[in-house]
Order: structure tokens, then sequence, then C-alpha cells
């Protein structure tokens, strides 16, 4: 891509070579100032007029301004071809955005006003171009014609009288080279267009909005609008886009550039100037709304120097502020932005004010002013470059980093996954070396000549170790995933009775539930559920108090969509849960460590209500630790 911009770049010297090469028989330009806009050629001609070389630049203006051109085509051998008339010259006035251009030929014979501009349509133009032109006839004397222009836009003005051979010449070369860049900056916004798509970054993004209204401006600056437009649009609507579009594509530079200068060097009172500039290209475009197009441009003209300067200034900040280090978002080479950047807005800082009138280019810088566009254009492309390249590096590093990150995940599932097998062994191990001689205990314990209240504590503490382990196994089944419900039609009634007879204090259990009511579940999963649920409200509540069981049935219309669960019970010793920690692993109020747990039961109870499809929430009352399990039905 590079190669190819500069090859562009080379072909654009050797037109502008060629492009200097025709001939001009205007042998001396002269202008004159009219401050009232009023006045007629006759009384023109006889004021002085100021002689000058190259480009006409006066700035914007409110007044007309009028050429004198001094045509000599002595010794001019004509070319006559089926193709054109060499009996002829052709007035060609560049740039294409001129709003009105008269033209006045003493030895017209015809009392016809001969006007172009962009206020007229092209197809009235005597030779059709993207430029406006007059035909004037070739004679073997000195003779002068007189241009008047009257333009809101800045008045600068290429005028050259030339042969019709030469015009259809540089008439191609100029629209080969508008083509070309026209079609390198629709290429470039595809590209952008496609890495905003993948990157989703807010530069590129900006830069792609920008070159949209480069391509725009381009478009209607070049001249390539009118002809391809006339008929389409009246003239005036055409010129006011035209307008719009100059004014609004400072704007597009400025958020753009505003946000490529601040990766690089912050300041608090560049940034505030910044975001008070960006306040003026819709002033400017409300302006040309208004018909008021003269005041756009003086807005629009003072508004571009005024941020060429602050882009210098961001220039001498990045040069001071890195010159020892270049940071990890210095995507740009230091003295790539310095001394491109810097001699570009320099040439900006020169051209603008060339274009407002305030100092006179020179014809060689004058020459170089239509190369200023294209050497930005390439440039922006350049440091898009350079941008993609630190994208790309980003990206590959943040491969490498997820890289890392999966091969670390993969080791530590595997070391969980050992972990979890070594912790299902160790389980399995407790399971049968500890219940079957709390088996043998809780035989014996039948025999021995020892009272209700002694051998009671001795069941119930056997009990709870024969709890401990099962809360650990199933824990262990359940963080395995190795729990599939198998549902099927259970009788919750009957399961609750059930519960009831194995809890510790069935005579202490309150059930409040419909007889039959029949459910579809997992029976041994919902046992799990219950029996947990309940030794927990039995375990945790004060001696010989109640604890409520409530079941609900809830339906729509006739048929029962769930169930809900309340199991309640008065807090005891170990005083209320905690509402953000009662659902996790091994949690235990401090108060609660008289008792015998594992701090596994409602970690359990959830996940094996989640596997059923359902909910458990922890709802207490004023007096009261209350959960309310939802079940489908």
């Amino acid at each position: 891509m590079t190669r190819f911009l500069f090859g562009f770049l080379i072909f654009v010297f050797f037109a502008l070579a060629n492009t200097a090469s025709a001939r001009d028989f205007a042998i001396e330009k002269a202008w004159y100032e009219d401050t009232s806009g009023t006045q007629t050629w006759e009384q023109v001609r006889q004021q002085p007029f100021h002689a000058y070389r190259g480009i006409l630049n006066k700035g914007v203006s409110r007044s007309a301004f009028w050429i004198r051109l001094k045509v000599d085509s002595r010794g001019y051998v004509p070319v006559f071809s089926k193709i054109h008339d060499d009996r002829q010259l052709i007035v060609r006035i560049t740039p294409g955005y001129l709003d009105e251009i008269r033209l006045f030929d003493p030895q017209e014979k015809t009392a016809l006003t001969r006007v172009t501009g962009m206020l007229y349509g092209a197809s009235h133009d005597e030779y059709q171009s993207i430029n406006f032109n007059f035909v004037i006839p070739r004679t073997d004397n000195i003779r002068y014609v007189w241009l008047r222009i009257k333009t809101a836009t800045p008045t600068m003005a290429d005028i050259k009288v030339l042969s019709v051979a030469d015009t259809i010449s540089l008439d191609k070369i100029q629209q080969n080279l508008v083509a070309i860049n026209l079609f390198i900056i629709f290429f470039a916004i595809a590209l952008t267009i496609y890495a905003w798509i993948i990157n989703k970054d807010k530069l590129i993004l900006l830069f792609t909005i920008r070159q949209i209204g480069t391509f725009l401006f381009m478009f209607f600056i070049t001249g390539y609008a009118r002809p391809l437009l006339d008929g389409v649009l009246p003239p005036v609507s055409l010129n006011k886009i035209l307008d719009g579009t100059i004014v609004t594509f400072i704007a597009f530079a400025f958020i753009f550039e505003g946000y490529f200068f601040r990766r690089y060097a912050y300041s608090h009172w560049i940034m505030k100037a910044s975001a008070w500039l960006a306040v003026f290209p819709p002033i400017a475009l409300a302006l040309v709304i208004l018909d008021q197009s003269y005041l756009a441009y003086q807005i629009s003209g003072y508004t571009l120097i005024t941020d060429s300067v602050l882009s210098l200034a961001c220039i001498l900040i990045i040069y001071v502020k890195h010159r020892d280090k270049i940071s990890d978002d210095f995507v740009v080479p230091k003295k790539y932005i310095l001394l491109v950047y810097g001699s570009i807005y320099l040439g900006f800082f020169a051209t603008s004010l060339s274009i407002m009138g305030l100092i006179k280019l020179n014809q060689v810088r004058d020459s170089l002013v239509p190369m200023g566009g294209i050497i930005y254009f390439i440039n922006s492309l350049l440091i898009m470059s350079f941008y993609f390249n630190h994208i790309r590096k980003k990206q590959l590093l943040l491969q490498q980093q997820n890289l890392v990150q999966v091969m670390l995940a993969e080791q530590s599932a595997i070391q969980e996954k050992n972990y979890r097998l070594e912790q299902e062994n160790l389980f399995s191990m407790l399971a049968h070396e500890l219940k079957t001689p709390l088996a043998i205990l809780n035989m014996r314990i039948g025999k021995l000549p020892a009272s209700d209240s002694t051998v009671d504590s001795m069941k119930r503490a056997i009990r709870d170790m024969n709890g401990v382990i099962e809360r650990c196994i199933d824990a262990s089944k359940v963080l395995d995933k190795k729990l599939t419900p198998i549902i099927r039609a259970s009788n919750l009634h009957e399961e609750l009775l059930r519960q009831q007879q194995l809890s510790r204090d069935p005579h202490n259990i309150a059930i409040k539930c419909p007889d039959p009511l029949i459910v579809n579940t997992d029976p041994q999963i919902l046992a799990i559920v219950l029996n947990n649920l309940i030794d927990n409200a039995c375990k945790y509540s004060p001696t010989n108090s109640t604890v409520n069981v409530e079941v609900m049935a809830n339906h729509d219309g006739e048929a029962m969509t769930n169930v809900q669960i309340v199991i309640s019970n008065y807090p005891g010793l170990a005083g209320w849960p905690d509402p953000e920690k009662l659902f996790t692993k091994f949690y235990r109020s401090q108060n609660a460590y008289h008792q015998v747990g594992s701090g596994l039961g409602l970690f359990i109870v959830q996940q094996l209500v989640y596997l059923l499809g359902g909910s458990i929430t922890y709802m207490p009352s004023r007096t009261h630790v209350r959960f309310e399990v939802c079940l489908p039905a």
C-alpha cells in the first residue's frame, strides 16, 4: 500500500510538470477590487489594475474582483483535427468551487451575458469540464479580456488562457488525478470500516468518519459534483451543499486530530481550547443554511488557523514530554510526528493565513497548495498504518496472554479434578471406616445398663456423627455433579411424615400439608432436602420449641403449578444466621459451635433445590427463622 501511494505521488509530480509545460497565452494578469460589488465593466476599465503572477488569492471577501487578461496568441501554429478546433482559445479557471464568474470580451458581438460558476448549471458551459471555462476566438493581435469573480468562498483562482488541445490534455490529467484520489479515499474508507468492524476502536471509527468527510469534500471542491449532479439538484442547492461540506469537513478534522493527539500530549488548556473550537463548525453550518456563507467561511477560516496553532503546540508538547522515553501507547514514531506533522501543520497555518487574505504566498508556494491535500491524506493513511500495526501487536500479545490463561485454567482444572478425586476417596474411606464402628456402637448401647437419658444422648451423638459423614458425601456428589434427578410421582405428605419420624425431636414438629399431595420430583433428592432443613431447624431452635412445616399448593386454573414449603423455627443459642453467608460452604454461626455440624447442610440444600428446578429463599420474620422452598409440581 505504501509503495502504491509513493508511486501515485510520483505520477502527480509528473502530471504537474506536464501542466507547467502548457503555454499560457495570458502574458499579463492584473486585478482590481470592487468593494461595493456594483461597478460596471465600463467603470472598471478606467480604474488602475494591479499586476500579479501565479494564483490570485484574496481570501474571504464581500468584494467583487476584476481580472484583466492580456492575451497574445501571435506565433502560435494552430492544430486542426476532427476532435478540436485550435482557432479558439479556452479561458480556464480553477478551482471549481467559485460562485459566479462573468466574462467581458470587447470583441464579443452579441450583448448576451457570459457567465459560469457554482450558481449556474454545468450544461450551459461553453466548454464542458470539471473547471470553469469560456471560449474566446484566437486572433493575431494582442487584446484584453476581463473576468469578474464574486464568491462567498475564498477568492483563490488560477486563470490561464490555453489552446483547445492543451486544455483537453490538461483536463484528462486533472480528471484522472482526481478520480484516482477519490478512489484511494473510497478504498481507504472500505478498509477502515472493515478494521472498525473487527476491532471496534474509537480512533478507527473517527478516522472512517473523517475519510467519508474527505471524500465528500474532494468530490465537491474538485468540481466533480457540478457536472455529475447537474439536472439532479438545482445549482443553488448544490452550491449550498458545497459550502456546508467545506465548513463541516473542518469539524471532522478537529474531532479526529484532537482525539489522536490527546493520546500523546494531554494538556488541559489545549483540550479546553479544542473543546471551544468544536463549537464553531456547527455555527458555520447553521450560517450556511441561513444563506450567510460569507460569515460561515470567515468563522471556519479563523477556526482553522487556531486549530493549526493548537496542533503545532501539541506536537511541541509531544517532543518535550517524550524526549527521554516513549510510552507503550506511543504508536507513531516521535520523529515522524515532529518532522512530518510539524511540516504539514506549518503548511496548513501558512495556507490558512493566505486563504483568509492575511498574508501573500509566492508563486512557488501557491503551486504546492493543491499537493497539500494529497500529502495530508497519504500522511493520514501512514498514521493509521502505524496504528493498525500497534493494534495487531496488542492483539497478538492478548492472544498469547489468553493462551497462557487457558493453559493455566486447564492445569487448574486438572488439579481441581485430582483434588476432587482425592476428596471423594477420603469421604468414601471415612464412610466405610467410621460408619461401621458407629453402627456397632449403636447396637452395643442398647445392651448397656444405662438410664434412658444417657442412652438417648449417646444415640444422638452417633446420629450427629452419621449426619456429618452423610453431608460430606452429599457435598462431594453435588460438587462433582454426579446427581441426576429421576423424576416420578411422589407423595409429599408421606415424605414429610417419614422425615418427622426420623428427626431428633418428632414430637416438636408441626406439619400442615394437604393429604395426599402428589408432586413430580426426585424422591431421593427431596428427602435429602427435607432432612437437612428439618434437622437444622430442630438443632438450632430452643429446647422443646415447635418447628413448623407448612406446605401450600399453587394452581393456575385447575392445574397445580408448584408447591411452596415453609420451614420456620424460633432462633436458639446460635442466634440469627448471616443472610449473605448461610448458603456458602462450611458457614457456621459463631454461636453454633456448641452443636455438631459440618457447615454444608444449607449449601447442599440450595444446590439440590436448583437441581430440581426450584428455588430456596431465606425469609426471616420478626420472631422466626424461615426458609421458603418452591418446587415445580
